[in-house]
Order: structure tokens, then C-alpha cells, then sequence
């Protein structure tokens, strides 16, 4: 299971060819790529191969839009259309149990010695919560009835729920914030309705795919839930005061006295005309 926290790297892949022709690197590293074998977890190993077999690309006719320009091309899987050259997996190391859509252990993160009676127990059940954690649905297979899933479009941790069960959604509306690879992404609501369930927490961890909000499809009226405070830009949050403040508690002004201290232990150096600081006498 890769760290969301981190780039999912296997390995780097760096092709080399004494040929003076750009193309018989190409087909080197092409080669090196099809003897690639990893199970367990998607590589774009699909990917770079198409980019290395594009005629533009071995010709050297690339440019910095060239990706977006080909996506359509590049993104295409034909397992057909390259050969592996390693042993394929039996059927029963393919086999694999079905895990747990929640990525790692289930603990109450209230808890500071949760951890330990987890890798005592040495079974991954989640946590009691606390009497005021919200209750979610744990590993639900299915939401509500009539509901639609909002599903995870990637490995990641939940950090902010900015809905509960019962809200009223707009199609757009922000519903929670997931963090994957140090970065925050918002996953909005893909419909308007009624959100019927919750099936993560704060600081939960799932893969890709898993579903996180069940919403009921209802017809919202345009002027439900637009309304906001205005803005002043001109506002410093206090977070950044704050930092604003520590700074400024270093500067000269906010310390006149060690300023004046400081002009009184220096002198100037007649040779060089700079000024030399000496040790200053007394209980100071």
C-alpha cells in the first residue's frame, strides 16, 4: 500500500544507447519497460510505453504541450498491443483476499496509546470512537436506497468534513477536503440533493474509489445555499498575524534597548573604519 503522504515511486527507468540515434535509445528503454513485472498496484508503465512508440516522440518532434495535446493517444491500454517479456502470474498468485478500502490501521487518533493495544491485538478492527466522534458507516458496501456515491478520486486522508447527513447540496458545492501527497484537494458534489450518509471520518485514510458521501438526487433552487458574507481582502488572518507578530518581535524597533546597548559596545576601528564589537563590562 503506497504512503499518501509521499510520490508513489518504484523505480526509475533511465535508457541509455552508445548509437548516436535518438531512436535506438527509444527502443532500448522501451525494451527495458516490457520486462517490468508489478502486481498489486496500477504504474504507468502503459503510459510511457505509447509515449516511447508515438512517431513524433521517437523522431524528436516534442514540445511542453505535447502530453496534453496526444492524452487522448497516450492514455490508451491495449494490453495486446505490447509484449510482456517476463513470466506471467499463476492463477494462484493472482489470486489475492479482498482488503479493506481504508488505507492502514483504524485507531482513535483521541486516544495516544491507541496504537500500542492495536499492535498488541494484532488485528485490524477500528478503534471504539469517542461518545462525541460523529458515528459514519464503516466499509459500506452500498449507501441509502435511492442514493448516489461520491467516490474518492484517489489514495488519500480526510482532513474536513463540510457536510453532515441531513444538508441540502448544490451540484459543485464543496462537500470534504482530502490530503495526498502533501496537497489538499476538495471533492465537490457531482449532483444536487440531500446527503444521506457519511462513510468517512476525520483522519481517515481510503483508496482510490472508495465511496464518501451518498447523496439522494433533488432538484435545489437557484438561490439555495449562495448566500455569503462579503470578503474584505484587505483582512489579515489571524493565523498570519500571528506570524506577522513573531517577526515583528525581532526586528530593531520592538527591541530598542538591546539596540542602544548594541551602539554603546561598538567602536569604530580606525584602521579599517568598521565597527568592532567589545565584550561590555559589568553584570551585563
Amino acid at each position: 500500500t503506497t504512503n499518501p503522504a509521499f510520490d508513489a515511486l518504484r523505480a526509475k527507468v533511465i535508457g541509455h544507447s552508445p548509437s548516436a540515434h535518438f531512436a535506438d535509445a527509444v527502443a532500448r528503454t522501451s525494451r527495458a519497460l516490457s520486462e517490468f513485472r508489478i502486481d498489486g498496484v496500477a504504474t504507468n508503465i502503459p503510459f510511457l510505453q505509447n509515449v516511447l512508440a508515438h512517431a513524433d516522440f521517437e523522431a524528436g518532434r516534442v514540445h511542453t504541450r505535447f502530453v496534453d495535446e496526444q492524452i487522448a493517444t497516450l492514455a490508451a491500454v491495449d494490453p495486446q498491443a505490447r509484449r510482456a517479456r517476463y513470466v506471467q502470474a499463476t492463477r494462484a498468485e493472482q489470486a489475492t483476499p479482498a482488503a479493506s478500502s481504508f488505507a492502514g490501521a483504524q485507531v482513535d487518533s483521541k486516544d495516544p496509546l491507541a496504537v500500542l493495544d492495536y499492535g498488541k491485538s494484532g488485528v485490524d478492527t477500528p478503534a471504539t470512537p469517542a461518545p462525541s466522534a460523529p458515528q459514519v458507516a464503516r466499509e459500506p458496501t452500498a449507501g441509502p436506497p435511492g442514493t448516489v456515491a461520491v467516490s474518492a478520486p484517489m489514495q488519500g486522508t480526510i482532513v474536513s468534513l463540510l457536510v453532515q447527513v441531513g444538508d441540502l447540496v448544490r451540484r459543485g458545492q464543496e462537500l470534504l477536503v482530502m490530503e495526498a501527497m502533501k496537497m489538499e484537494h476538495v471533492i465537490s458534489a457531482d449532483r444536487s440533493g440531500f446527503v444521506r450518509a457519511l462513510s468517512v471520518d476525520h483522519g481517515d485514510t481510503v483508496f482510490e474509489g472508495h465511496p464518501l458521501v451518498f447523496i439522494e438526487e433533488a432538484e435545489v433552487e437557484a438561490d439555495v445555499l449562495t448566500e455569503s458574507d462579503d470578503i474584505d481582502l484587505d483582512t489579515i488572518r489571524p493565523d498570519l498575524a500571528e506570524v506577522h507578530a513573531r517577526h515583528a518581535a525581532a526586528l530593531d524597533e520592538a527591541r530598542p534597548d538591546a539596540v542602544e546597548r548594541r551602539r554603546r559596545t561598538a567602536v569604530l576601528s580606525p584602521a579599517q573604519g568598521l565597527p568592532v564589537l567589545r565584550r561590555a563590562h559589568g553584570p551585563h
